[in-house]
Formats: C-alpha cells, sequence, structure tokens
C-alpha cells in the first residue's frame, strides 16, 4: 500500500489534515478542555445546524465556543454585553487553519477600557476568555 492510498482511505473516515487537527488539539489544549471537546463540538454544532461534521470547520467551532464563552464571562464579571454594547464588532472568522476573531478598528481598545475601568482579575477569568484576550493581544 502507498502512502496516498493509505491517505484516501483515512481521508474517508476522517476528513480533516493534519494541520487541522493539530490546530484544533492545540485550540483545545489552550482552552483546558479534554481532547474529546473537539468532537463533542463539531457533533453539537452539526445538529444545530443539521449538517454534517465533515462539512464543518472544526477550528472555526471552537472559536465560536470560545468567542460565546468569553462573552458570557465577561457579562458575569463586569455586566456589559460586548456584542451589543460594541456595535457586534467581533465574531469568529471561521477559515480553518486561518479561524481568528475578528473585529473593528475600535474593539480592542473598548475591551481594554472595560476591562481596566471594571478592575477585572484575568487570572480570575475563564481559559477561554483567556485565549480570546491573548488572541487580541490585550494581555
Amino acid at each position: 500500500m502507498t502512502n496516498e492510498e493509505f491517505l484516501s482511505v483515512q481521508s474517508s473516515f476522517c476528513p480533516y489534515h493534519y494541520a487541522d487537527l493539530e490546530r484544533a488539539i492545540s485550540v483545545c489544549k489552550a482552552i483546558n478542555k479534554p481532547l474529546d471537546f473537539i468532537y463533542e463540538t463539531a457533533r453539537d454544532t452539526a445538529s444545530q445546524f443539521s449538517c454534517l461534521m465533515s462539512d464543518l470547520d472544526i477550528i472555526g467551532c471552537l472559536y465560536e465556543h470560545i468567542l460565546r464563552e468569553a462573552m458570557h464571562d465577561i457579562w458575569d464579571v463586569t455586566g456589559v454585553d460586548i456584542q451589543c454594547s460594541f456595535g457586534n464588532s467581533v465574531y469568529a472568522y471561521q477559515n480553518y487553519l486561518d479561524s481568528k476573531f475578528d473585529y473593528n478598528d475600535d474593539f480592542v481598545d473598548e475591551l481594554k477600557d472595560l476591562i481596566n475601568k471594571k478592575g477585572v482579575i484575568v487570572d480570575s477569568l475563564l481559559p477561554e476568555t483567556k485565549f480570546f484576550l491573548d488572541e487580541l493581544g490585550i494581555i
């Protein structure tokens, strides 16, 4: 069997490439989740949108989860809904290995100001929130 044959059969069972899985595992570890969280998140997202898991961007699914959790966490510690208060200015841009948080120019400054004004203790935040803030260059 050639490597090409093996990869062809493997892709039938796992549509994600090595780099996608490697990045998903890295993100999962960064937010202190067990590795089966990747599968659970993809399964739940596929169920929510009535699609196949193979049609999903697993990294994008993780970024959506992180954004949702970070928004809730920030709400819990500040009482501010950053999505509404800052004009829907942040979202999870899903593009496989290029998945990231996308935001308007003022968002990072507004969020920094909010965190400082409310005296948020970053160490007390959820791992997802810390990941989010790190990706935005805030911490």
